[in-house]
């Protein structure tokens, strides 16, 4: 080969060479945005699931899939009224809750429901319900039959050491999982004691009514008794020669005038609202139960 061919190959030589360089110094441009990408994804991935475990509101990731199958096979056979099919057919209802798959929750999860692990609380959802429960069962599978992807309630849970606990439930399908359901997130706040604190209102404020009705009533009923005792009393004495029917007629007064009393008496010492049934279903003030005998 003559210089000046060698000549003429070198710069071709050194051009595809400095392309070859060229080439691997993007690809390893490629590989480091590929590494940085994958450690961002896992640096997000690692504080998403920090702020999962760690956070204050019990959170659960739990598996609906089975029970759409369920529901999808129902409207296949024609349900289209699911609650009034549930109500009717409990056994399904069951079927369904047995069907939820819990597969994940964090430590406020473990803390509200007095487990030691999460692993005690992984598994069915059923083993947590109470028959109280059904109620929001049915209207969460109803809400979500319907193609909604958010549902909010209230529901009763059992703890693992059988407390009952009053629950407010946020539920939400995961984007891209509305066709499945085998992803499902539920944020759980504990309304126990806040329920328990209403509770407790609404009975002072009904013993407080009770009260002020009793106390009204037995002010406004003991100045006509006085009335009828004095006139009674000034009858009898008249009566002292006359025929002995009318006396005892008059006696059967007193005796009644002293039951009105009696009750009055126990209307002014109310300390409870105790209630007892009567007529058609009814319930009325028990006087003896709410005076404390």
């Amino acid at each position: 080969m003559s210089g000046s061919m060698r000549r003429a190959e070198e710069p071709r030589a050194e051009t595809e060479l400095e392309q070859a360089r060229k080439r691997i110094s993007h690809l390893e441009e490629l590989v480091r945005d590929l590494h940085q990408s994958e450690a961002f994804l896992k640096k997000r991935e690692a504080n998403y699931r920090s702020l999962f475990v760690n956070s204050p509101v019990s959170l659960w990731e739990e598996d609906f899939s089975r029970a759409k199958v369920v529901l999808d096979r129902l409207r296949g056979e024609g349900v289209s009224d699911l609650e009034a099919y549930f109500i009717s057919n409990p056994d399904v209802l069951e079927q369904c809750a047995r069907s939820i798959v819990i597969k994940d929750v964090n430590k406020a999860t473990i803390k509200l429901y007095e487990a030691v692990t999460k692993e005690q609380l992984l598994g069915t959802l059923d083993k947590l319900m109470v028959p109280e429960s059904m109620n929001y069962f049915i209207a969460e599978l109803v809400t979500l039959a319907g193609g909604e992807t958010f549902f909010e309630g209230e529901i009763e849970h059992f703890t693992l050491k059988g407390q009952r606990k009053m629950l407010s439930v946020s539920l939400s399908l995961a984007p891209g999982h509305e066709k499945t359901w085998d992803r499902v997130y539920v944020a759980i706040v504990d309304i126990t004691e806040k329920r328990r604190v209403e509770t407790e209102r609404l009975h002072r404020e009904k013993l407080q009514g009770v009260v002020e009705t009793a106390g009204a009533a037995s002010h406004d009923l003991n100045q006509p008794l006085q009335t009828i005792v004095g006139q009674l009393e000034l009858l009898l004495l008249n009566l002292d020669q006359g025929p002995e029917n009318i006396r005892r007629r008059v006696e059967t007064v007193f005796q009644e005038i002293d039951r009105i009393t009696d009750i009055t008496r126990k209307l002014s010492r109310i300390t409870s609202a105790e209630s007892t049934d009567y007529v058609l279903g009814e319930k009325i003030l028990d006087l003896d139960r709410s005076t404390g005998g």
